[in-house]
């Protein structure tokens, strides 16, 4: 993966012994690393898997979203948690909602916080709105994302499910069906290139 990285920064050095130092110095620096992590992993019925890394240094991301769609709207949860196993312990929902541009327009994304909520176990956690915005793509199409933050001071357990409650997710005005999603926790291992160099 990075040999191609330091050739692109090489083909332009027209004396490469005078710059064996620094080139050295890139080649040792950059080794794979290997760190175990955890994540949650979306599966069930009507619910696709697509894998993501959220660094571009990374290899082999464990990172992965549930997709569903609907009427050729494709909503995509993600879920991670931080802190894991203190009392600042919480869990991240990441929505994303994709709309094909038809007839010239897409509808506005909406969203309703308390309609949105993660179970576990019997416990249900409540989530609140942390952040969104809205991306046109270069096609006209529209792309909404959402972060939602659920504290859990005890931390969540390893299967837990994202319910969408009517009128969760809307789009102008009209509410969106959207599948509950079920996440069960995984580990992997996960191969970081440090530093990361530019292409």
């Amino acid at each position: 993966m990075f040999l191609p990285t330091i050739r692109s920064r090489l083909k332009f050095v027209t004396n490469p012994f005078s710059t064996f130092p620094a080139v050295a110095l890139a080649i040792s620096a950059c080794v794979p690393i290997p760190i175990a992590d955890t994540q949650y992993v979306p599966y069930g019925a009507g619910i696709s898997v697509e894998k993501s890394g959220s660094e571009t240094c990374v290899v082999n991301s464990g990172h992965s979203t549930g997709l569903s769609e609907t009427d050729g709207t494709k909503i995509g949860s993600a879920l991670s948690t931080v802190n894991e196993g203190t009392n600042e312990s919480y869990a991240t929902l990441s929505i994303s909602v994709f709309q094909p541009r038809q007839n010239g327009k897409v509808a506005t994304v909406s969203w309703a916080p308390s309609r949105i909520k993660l179970a576990d176990s019997g416990r249900v956690f409540q989530g609140k709105l942390k952040a969104s915005r809205h991306i046109t793509t270069r096609d006209g199409s529209d792309l909404a994302t959402a972060t939602f933050v659920f504290p859990a001071p005890s931390g969540i357990g390893k299967k837990v499910t994202v319910e969408y409650g009517e009128g969760a997710i809307k789009l102008s005005g009209r509410a969106l069906p959207a599948s509950s999603v079920q996440f069960r926790q995984e580990k992997s291992l996960q191969v970081y290139v440090f530093p990361c160099l530019p292409a």
